[in-house]
């Protein structure tokens, strides 16, 4: 569980709230990459890991920087459109049906994980099966619309297409 860490030690680990995600626990782990705008192809093995903000240390709001340019990531408004205690919005990629919420997300530095973390949770554990299927402009404009429905017409000040 943390020998990516030791492999490599400085790479930011991305997070969301557990009260946000928990809805999402039993769809599964093709959902929960989905949720989290993780398009990783399958099969892959996943575990879902529970901890408290303060054995996070300090959380901040992602930017394109920290996510490499990766398409994946969408941009989330600006402050102070969004509260920084919100932090970003991954961006979810099942369109069919489209989202009507986003959760937040966080980056924190890289923490030991403890057996605890993901026992505490039942010992969640799930192989995907299933490619992403929807192509990534579909979902860009599918998570642009939703931002623009929760923030208004401001959004549109700092994005003016999806693409």
């Amino acid at each position: 569980m943390n020998s990516y860490s030791r492999q490599e030690p400085y790479q930011p680990t991305w997070a969301t709230t557990w009260a946000a995600f928990e809805p999402h626990e039993e769809d599964g782990p093709e959902r929960w990459l989905q949720v989290l705008g993780m398009a990783k192809p399958p099969p892959r093995w996943l575990i879902l890991l529970r901890y408290t903000v303060a054995e996070a240390g300090t959380l901040v709001r992602p930017t394109i920087l920290d996510a490499k340019w990766n398409a994946y990531h969408f941009p989330s408004p600006p402050s102070p459109q969004v509260s920084p205690a919100v932090g970003g919005h991954p961006m979810d990629l099942r369109i069919s049906p489209k989202a009507t919420s986003v959760l937040p997300e966080f980056i924190h530095k890289q923490i030991q994980h403890s057996l605890a973390h993901w026992m505490d949770l039942g010992g969640k554990i799930g192989r995907t099966q299933s490619p992403n299927p929807t192509a990534l402009a579909d979902q860009r404009r599918a998570h642009f619309e939703l931002l623009v429905k929760i923030y208004g017409a401001s959004v549109l000040s700092w994005m003016t297409s999806p693409l």
